[in-house]
């Protein structure tokens, strides 16, 4: 009989000890490199005294990590069905991933939108139209700080009523548009009050907007195995800056190499085509600026889990409804969780 796939519980209970043995086999790396500079340092007539005590302390290291492994771990999630069908993934942001920010609004919100590849001429048709209807020009750039601030291609020539009309208008097509979208919202200060400026856990970047992409990416590849039928995905990303883009092609790339403490390595090899594209807000890419607008009403609700932002009752009913996580949807995850956020997609 074939084994049955590990529960969102169970690999919650040994993430510890997953942690614990991907920290071993990186203390198993270091311990190598360093007997092989001690012999290096022998073969060349040199004293490897300088390297005995760095290797004395790995070894001892290694001992007790190995020491404190035991009980069961759960094997991570692998990918298990293939598809010809193929999606595009856009992903931006709002808000501020710094930890120590200064900035009044307290969240920072990552969002992906998925696409078909077999939707997307008219996906990218309709959104085209409504920007020709609504705001003069299918070329015109829709900023999410735009639409709430009534400023840039919203000014509309500060006619109150014509802005009414545009925005209801926008909430509409938000809800019309064929796209699922799936959130990862850093609550700042909740955060620093649990973890402070540490790392959740051994298995996650310590970078703040590195973790957030560490959770989006295990989501949408869940959500393209399971929900999409297994179709393979490119990724869009709106571009941060050279240094910025590098960052995050390394951080897919090490998803690529080492997985997470929930999916292997080959899930996001199978559910990902390798690389990633970054566009700017100059290249009126329909997806991202649908997920710019996603964005914002995720990170106003978890800050206000009572509140109904803007555009909010357009965005929850197109979140990714399914369950593969402990706590919550797909489409939703809130870093850190409270018992707060239960249901929270569904109001």
């Amino acid at each position: 009989m074939a084994p049955t796939e590990s529960s969102p519980e169970d690999l919650e209970n040994s993430r510890d000890h997953r942690v614990l043995r991907q920290r071993i086999a990186l203390q198993q790396v270091l311990v190598a490199n360093l007997r092989l500079a001690k012999r290096s340092r022998i073969d060349l007539a040199l004293d490897p005294a300088l390297i005995e005590p760095a290797l004395k302390q790995a070894e001892d290291e290694l001992s007790n990590l190995t020491a404190q492994a035991g009980g069961r771990i759960e094997p991570r999630k692998k990918a298990k069905v293939d598809s010809i069908e193929t999606c595009t993934v856009y992903i931006d942001e709002c808000g501020t991933h710094s930890l120590m920010a200064k900035e009044e609004f307290g969240a920072f919100c990552l969002a992906g939108v998925i696409v078909r590849d077999k939707d997307l001429e008219a996906f990218e048709a309709k959104w085209k139209h409504w920007k020709l209807e609504n705001l003069g020009a299918e070329l015109r750039k829709v900023h999410e700080p735009d639409v709430r601030r009534r400023t840039g291609s919203f000014w509309l020539g500060k006619d109150t009523a014509r802005q009414d009309k545009v925005i209801a208008s926008l909430s509409e097509v938000l809800g019309e548009l064929d796209y699922t979208a799936i959130a990862c919202v850093l609550h700042r200060e909740k955060y620093l009050e649990q973890y402070g400026d540490d790392v959740m856990d051994a298995s996650l970047p310590r970078h703040g907007y590195l973790m957030t992409v560490h959770f989006l990416a295990e989501r949408v590849a869940m959500a393209l195995q399971h929900q999409f039928g297994g179709a393979k995905a490119r990724l869009i990303l709106e571009s941060r800056g050279p240094k910025e883009d590098a960052l995050i092609q390394y951080e897919f790339a090490r998803l690529f190499l080492d997985g997470t403490a929930y999916l292997a390595p080959g899930y996001f090899r199978r559910q990902f085509f390798p690389g990633l594209e970054f566009k700017s807000k100059d290249d009126h890419v329909t997806g991202l600026e649908i997920a710019d607008l996603v964005a914002r009403p995720c990170a106003d609700k978890v800050l206000d889990p009572r509140s109904d932002p803007a555009r909010w009752q357009d965005v929850r009913k197109k979140l990714c409804q399914g369950q593969g996580t402990k706590h919550s949807i797909l489409g939703l995850k809130v870093v850190p969780w409270a018992a707060e956020y239960a249901d929270l997609w569904k109001s």
